[in-house]
């Protein structure tokens, strides 16, 4: 009788694409890949960041085992939908690797219909997010819906910028009324409350809970008010301060610039 683990070593020792190999170093690596796969726990982050580890060993093997011998490409598709049970965690749509080598491109497909204020802070967004993917691990995945949340976050920041931007101030305020109907919002969160889903306790919001606030912030057309809503929301990095004008020498010191939202 062939005990589990010999019917094991012998399915490797066939699958092995390396069985001859005068430099053994690379293969030590990938071997070295494949056991560290197999004693990692999955990691499991809610929306909308959510990145996993799926425990198939045939992926372990065919990933590590082929990347130790040439770089290759991989599909960031796999054409594979969430189950239903997993979509209040993780989202909607089809699971994508995260580590694809046409994730970038995926992504900005992906955005099509998400309203940017214009394709330079699309393109900035897209390659924000691929490089958070890039950083998650070769077997870590997302669905599509959770991607286009993020997605939709990224454009919402951006045109929270642009509202600060007296001269563009009214179309992003449009914009922003608008983004409660994107697709890309309510495919997860089809009703934002800052106080959470019906049940839960009220301490934490819904997906896009904060969105409500920052729209009518924005309408109130009051810069301290706008720039709280958006930065409670936590959605944007970093900080964007509208340059003051420089004084002439000799001339006093220019006026405090008006706090602006943060991106």
């Amino acid at each position: 009788m062939i005990e589990p683990g010999e019917r094991l070593d012998r399915l490797i020792a066939g699958a092995d694409p390396l069985p001859i190999c005068d430099d053994q170093e690379p293969v030590e690596h990938a071997w070295a890949r494949v056991h560290a796969a197999l004693d990692v726990d999955p990691v499991v982050v809610p929306l909308p960041r959510r990145w996993q580890r799926p425990a198939v060993l045939v992926g372990a093997l065919s990933v590590a085992l082929a990347t130790s011998a040439a770089a290759i490409a991989i599909s960031t598709r796999t054409g594979i939908e969430n189950p239903a049970a997993d979509v209040p965690l993780s989202g909607p749509g089809e699971v994508w690797r995260l580590d694809g080598t046409d994730f970038a491109a995926r992504l900005t497909e992906l955005s099509s219909d998400i309203p940017f204020p214009d394709q330079v802070s699309r393109r900035t967004s897209v390659s924000r997010l691929a490089a958070e993917a890039g950083e998650a691990g070769h077997d870590a995945q997302a669905t599509t819906g959770a991607l286009r949340g993020n997605l939709a976050k990224e454009a919402i920041c951006a045109w929270a910028t642009t509202w600060a931007d007296p001269s563009t101030r009214s179309a992003a305020t449009t914009a922003l009324r608008g983004a409660i109907a994107w697709p890309a919002v309510t495919d997860l969160d089809p009703a934002p409350a800052v106080d959470g889903y019906p049940g839960d306790d009220g301490s934490q919001p819904t997906v896009f809970g904060y969105l409500p606030g920052i729209i009518d912030a924005a309408a109130s057309n009051n810069a301290k008010q706008f720039n709280a809503a958006v930065d409670e929301s936590g959605w944007c990095a970093a900080p964007t301060v509208t340059q003051a004008a420089q004084p002439e020498p000799g001339n006093r010191a220019p006026a405090e610039p008006e706090p602006t939202t943060k991106r």
